[in-house]
């Protein structure tokens, strides 16, 4: 049994299908005629030209994936005469065979883009590696790699990865593999999040997992636990086997439910809403019944394209997502841009530690200009919908007093144009940093609402870089830390009669769902596709016993030990 970190979304059963990737035994040999070697390497190039265009074409049909941006980027690769001279400099010159260039100069560039403190361009990283693996699945005749095969449910495959990479993940269905297991990765990675959104059981950071799995080893993948099973015995598979029907069964009568309410046993309303990057993900948000939209995160708007997006182009982004809602409220979070998000329109200077650096209010406050845009732009959407507007990153009071005038001298130019917006629009902001925590009382006078982003949070309250492998173990939302940060924001807010809410991943953990509803936090936001679930959740909670088990996990002194009483009292509510 090995341990990783897994997305909670159930069981992942079925024989091992060890991907080829970086760990492919490729063995580097002079090649007689280096002519050959390019004709076979230029044939592979156009080929797999091909591939990705198709790749790219079907994912413009899918508004609800990051498929096309993906797709995008790799054939910016593949136009790059940096990257593709490179491998055939490397076949002429030292003569050798085309596998050993297209990897050797894939490698070469992936682990340059890896070290670069941005987490945008380390996702590239992880791209460059899937496409110089393309690449070589052409070389080796092997050109089916753009719809992975589709088994019997009984005869799905578990797939075995060194690296969870976004563009595979991008390609697969739920009913096409039981799973993905990962050596590396962090759950908050953009893959990972992907393989969430699209129902897939994942794992990831589970160390020693290449070397001990082979091809059509049985494996048993918990992701509630983090545990994966090789080759176990048949009592564990008889375990975990009755635990992925229960779980399936689950699923299904969620879905049934989908339109309920989520109102605990006891009468208490908890709102479930749905996290957006675009306007057309309000539509997958609708279809699951998500009561609103928590985070509507606006800095893709400006990390797509390579010039900023004018107030126009905002408002119609914005108008989208509030039309589509209806009367539902959707939170437009201003740009958390700069730092570790660059956007390729906003040039800024390089920074050491872009997580500390100028990023979201900060980068805003600097750039007025640009946040007056933006602030223009939501209030005239306000008047189509049911807006909220919210601040994220604020460590200070001046800062948030900062946002609010500039909100205000928004408000002023619209309305000596006399052009339409809701004057009485909500305004909140996000909590993330340990500083705001201690003085989310203050606070709590003088916003409407809290959000707490809890990808952040924890790296913050951790000091654990969420993007960093090396620290992965340490980045865990089951911190006693973090948690007693949770229960104080949300006591904070209810003491000045505002809501909190939960925006980060950890709002669509099921093991942490009754401890949420134990310290009384008012809204969930999460994946469009895992809100039914949190709904039916909610509604098997009972007060009494999720406040009493919120109060014991703070007691407790590690986060294993957190994660073991959540585990408990997860069976314990089965069992009853």
């Amino acid at each position: 049994m090995l341990s990783g970190t897994g997305n909670c979304i159930g069981y992942g059963i079925g024989k091992a299908k060890v991907q080829a990737g970086q760990n492919r035994n490729i063995q580097k040999t002079v090649v007689e005629y280096p002519e050959a070697e390019l004709a076979r390497f230029d044939a592979a190039y156009e080929a797999t030209k091909i591939t990705v265009q198709a790749l790219l074409d079907r994912e413009v049909e899918d508004t609800g994936t990051d498929g096309e941006k993906i797709f995008e980027t790799h054939l910016a690769f593949l136009d790059d005469p940096g990257f593709v001279d490179a491998i055939r400099d490397m076949i002429s010159e030292d003569a050798v065979n085309a596998e050993w260039a297209v990897r050797e100069v894939g490698e070469r560039l992936a682990l340059m883009l890896s070290q670069i403190d941005s987490e945008i361009i380390k996702e590239r990283s992880a791209d460059i590696r899937d496409l110089y693996i393309t690449l070589l699945d052409h070389l080796d005749g092997n050109v089916a790699v753009d719809e992975p095969e589709k088994d019997d449910k009984s005869g799905r495959k578990v797939l075995v990865v060194e690296e969870l990479i976004p563009s595979y993940v991008i390609r697969l269905n739920k009913g096409e593999v039981a799973g993905l297991v990962a050596e590396k990765g962090n759950i908050t990675s953009h893959a990972a999040i992907l393989a969430k959104l699209k129902c897939i059981p994942a794992i990831v950071g589970v160390c020693g997992l290449m070397d001990a799995v082979k091809t059509g080893d049985l494996i048993l993948a918990d992701t509630f636990s983090g545990e994966v099973y090789i080759n176990p015995d048949e009592q564990t598979q008889t375990r975990i086997t009755c635990a992925a029907e229960c779980y399936e069964t689950e699923q299904c009568a969620c879905d049934a439910e989908k339109a309920e309410d989520a109102i605990t046993a006891d009468g208490t309303r908890v709102i479930i809403e749905a996290n957006i990057g675009t306007p057309a993900e309000a539509t997958l948000a609708d279809e699951a019944c998500a009561e609103g939209i928590g985070l509507f995160r606006s800095e893709f708007l400006f990390m797509e394209n390579r010039t900023l997006p004018d107030e126009e182009k905002q408002f119609l982004a914005y108008r989208e997502a509030a039309e589509k809602m209806g009367t539902r409220e959707v939170v437009i979070r201003t740009m958390d841009i700069g730092g570790d998000k660059p956007a390729p329109g906003l040039p800024l200077p390089a920074e050491q530690n872009p997580f500390l650096g100028l990023r979201a209010i900060r980068l805003s406050l600097q750039r007025k200009d640009l946040f007056m845009t933006q602030l223009r732009a939501i209030l005239r959407a306000s008047a189509f919908g049911n807006v909220a507007i919210m601040f994220p990153m604020i460590s200070s009071m001046e800062e948030l007093r900062d946002a609010k005038a500039v909100l205000e001298e928004a408000k002023a130019s619209l309305a000596a144009e006399e052009i339409a917006f809701c004057a009485s629009v909500k305004v909140g902001m996000m909590v993330e940093i340990p500083a705001t925590v201690t003085m989310s009382d203050l606070f709590a006078h003088e916003v409407d609402f809290f959000s707490i982003g809890t990808n952040d949070l924890i790296q913050y309250t951790l000091a654990a870089d969420r993007i960093n492998q090396a620290v992965a173990p340490l980045y865990t939302a089951y911190h006693p830390a973090v948690l007693r940060q949770i229960a104080l924001v949300a006591k904070n807010g209810h003491l000045s009669g505002i809501e909190t809410a939960i925006c980060g991943e950890a709002a669509s953990d099921p093991l942490l769902l009754p401890f949420f509803v134990g310290v009384g936090i008012d809204r969930l936001s999460m994946s469009p596709n895992l809100v039914p679930t949190a709904k039916r959740g909610v509604r098997r909670c009972r007060d009494y016993a999720c406040k009493q088990l919120a109060q014991s996990v703070m007691m407790l002194s590690t986060a294993t030990e957190v994660k073991q009483a959540l585990l408990a009292y997860q069976e314990s509510c089965k069992e009853s």
